[in-house]
């Protein structure tokens, strides 16, 4: 029985690659940490992506994540994009706040998917402006 592990430098945004062995079972699995879940914050009268001032909220049974956007960060694809070291398989409430609009409160799923958590969801939030 082998172990055999390459550990990889992850930054946000990049992902390492590397192979595990696992023992006993003769599995190979890669090292690669998947995007779990990502969130887009969307107006719902303009249809327009407002992801830059957003607040992303993720609570899970033994996770609670959460990022602001800084407001002048116009180019982001993703509000949230969370990997399965911080967001592994499992049940999830998103929360998703900005400034002029109602909270937004759905939950997510992020199912196994053999070596690791599942790729996606891929969620839209799409927010209601306050009167």
């Amino acid at each position: 029985m082998h172990l055999r592990l390459r550990v990889p430098v992850l930054h946000y945004g990049l992902m390492a690659a590397g192979t595990v062995l696992l023992a006993g079972c003769g599995t190979k699995c890669s090292l690669v940490a998947f995007s779990t879940l990502q969130v887009t914050v969307v107006a719902s009268q303009s249809g327009k992506t407002i992801n830059a001032g957003s607040t992303v909220i993720v609570r899970g049974r033994a996770v609670y994540d959460s990022v602001t956007v800084a407001a002048s960060d116009s180019t982001r694809q993703f509000a949230y994009q969370g990997d399965e070291s911080r967001v592994p398989a499992g049940d999830y409430t998103v929360t998703v706040r900005h400034s002029g609009y109602r909270e937004w409160v759905s939950s997510a799923t992020v199912e196994q998917n053999g070596c690791h958590a599942g790729r996606g969801p891929t969620i839209t939030a799409t927010l209601v402006a306050t009167p």
